[in-house]
């Protein structure tokens, strides 16, 4: 993502206290080799965001690991992930419910997209 994307969700992000981040990479690698854009949009989300912990989906190369902010301290495969998700933990309720609240403020434009 690009800082001004980053910026924007921002104030949301520090509303509803977010302070660890996961990163999808699969689509990083699906048409060549993208690392270095991947390293870029990373870098972007530690310099703006600020997030304590940073886990990378779908990328578990030990090399590539290494060249990402020190943020980056969680990663999993994206086979690993799916197998572990618990889409019916509780946890997320609120947050779930704050959401379809905005959601409902959100502009007639961007609901249609």
């Amino acid at each position: 993502m690009e800082p001004w994307q980053f910026k924007e969700m921002l104030p949301w992000y520090r509303e509803h206290g977010f302070q660890n981040f996961a990163f999808y990479a699969r689509q990083y690698y699906t048409h060549g080799n993208r690392f270095n854009t991947l390293r870029v949009h990373t870098n972007n989300l530690v310099d703006i965001v600020d997030p304590e912990n940073v886990f990378m989906i779908a990328l578990l190369g030990k090399t590539h690991l290494r060249k990402l902010p020190s943020r980056v301290n969680g990663a999993s495969g994206l086979k690993q992930f799916i197998d572990n998700c618990d889409y019916d933990n509780e946890q997320f309720e609120q947050w779930r419910a704050d959401l379809k609240a905005n959601s409902l403020n959100a502009r007639d434009d961007l609901l249609e997209y």
